[in-house]
């Protein structure tokens, strides 16, 4: 269950990165960052939400 935890945590944490990556770049309105990096992060962001619940289900 530890583990499980552990995993959890982790998952969560790449998802706050993205998270706040998207956030910088929406607030920069940062040109380098085009809609595939955008739909790439929230693929990102959907997989390892998925995981976590699927993990506790």
């Amino acid at each position: 269950m530890e583990d499980m935890i552990a995993d959890a945590k982790l998952k969560i944490k790449e998802i706050q990165s993205s998270l706040i990556i998207l956030q910088k770049a929406i607030q920069n309105k940062e040109e380098k960052l085009n809609y595939n990096n955008i739909d790439d992060y929230l693929e990102i962001i959907i997989e390892k939400t998925t995981n976590i619940i699927n993990s506790f289900s």
